[in-house]
């Protein structure tokens, strides 16, 4: 069996265990945005396993820009990890991890850290096996939508201030992005380019995107998505805030606003979903409308660090959302 980069060509083979695994299809459409599609967005690694011409194993990471400790840093999110059922029990699951780890402590050395939410099962082997820390679990809060608010009428108590539906995030968004407040946590350096990367050309999800404005600078924004999901053979609505980012850490009118603005479009949700923020000032945010944890759901964070420093390795050090990774 060898282990090696991926070749131009490997996608289809990628795809077919794809479908072997999770039982679902990865569209090339899919794959060739996430991997191989030309953009200032990301760049990505890919490790295959391959026996007889065919592929039965696949490791792989995207590399966005970050910040941590107003430092400048890259991270990479691991995906798409999987073995082919037949191939399962000889350790290609560790080799393939390990392969990739090597090679990004070796040629990477600008990649602070390597985050990704595994399964339990893929939690417990990148634990034991290639050095990773297990550094807590991201909580999802809830809201039971009971209330319906009315469409966006909302009155902006700040003069010049406008509510703003995104159909292409613009060099606006650039600055947004220098003038932000560092927060203490790691976050993603999310420039015009990643966020149309990430939510106006994907190919697997449709997003809802308002920002709010102040005499054209940008203050704030949301992204949200609707999925329909089937509860005690029901189908209903349910909402997600994908992704938020307020210009100062401790704005809680404009992050209030946004939540405002969240669940009236959200109207027909019957659950409002988001992961809990670093700030424990929006977190208040959140109670103050009636946000809960749901307790039962477990997300757990897993990292390692390629430069074997610890700063950056507390849970409290990640301020992740549902837009930094790929399955929402």
């Amino acid at each position: 069996m060898l282990i090696r980069k991926y070749e131009r060509g490997d996608e289809a083979g990628i795809i077919t265990l794809f479908r072997k695994v999770f039982g679902k299809e990865l569209p090339l459409k899919v794959w060739q945005w996430k991997y191989s599609d030309e953009s200032e967005a990301r760049e990505s690694k890919i490790f295959v396993a391959v026996e007889n011409e065919t592929v039965v194993g696949h490791v792989a990471v995207l590399i966005f820009p970050a910040r941590y400790n107003n430092k400048n840093i890259n991270v990479a999110l691991r995906i798409d990890t999987m073995v082919d059922p037949e191939y399962r029990g000889r350790g290609l699951y560790q080799r393939l991890t390990n392969m990739l780890l090597k090679d990004v402590k070796e040629h990477r050395k600008d990649i602070s850290f390597l985050y990704g939410l595994p399964a339990e099962k893929a939690k417990n082997v990148l634990v034991k096996s290639t050095g990773a820390e297990h550094l807590g679990d991201l909580t999802r809060k809830i809201k039971v939508n009971l209330i319906k608010k009315n469409n966006f009428t909302y009155h902006f108590s700040n003069r010049g201030e406008v509510l703003e539906e995104i159909h292409w995030f613009d060099d606006r968004f650039d600055q947004f992005e220098q003038e932000k407040e560092d927060p203490e946590a790691v976050t993603l350096r999310k420039n015009h380019h990643f966020l149309n990367w990430r939510y106006m050309i994907n190919p697997s999800n449709e997003y809802k995107i308002f920002a709010i404005s102040e005499f054209g600078r940008i203050k704030g924004y949301v992204v949200l998505k609707m999925e329909v999901k089937k509860i005690f053979n029901k189908r209903v609505f349910v909402g997600f805030i994908v992704d938020w980012n307020v210009l100062k850490n401790e704005d809680t009118y404009t992050f209030e606003k946004l939540l405002n603005i969240t669940e009236s479009y959200l109207k027909q949700a019957l659950f409002i979903q988001i992961w809990e923020p670093a700030n424990p000032t929006l977190n208040n945010v959140l109670k103050k409308h009636l946000y809960i944890n749901k307790r039962e759901t477990i997300n757990p964070l897993v990292v390692h660090s390629n430069n074997d420093n610890t700063a950056g390795m507390n849970f409290s050090d990640w301020g992740v959302k549902m837009g930094d990774v790929d399955s929402f």
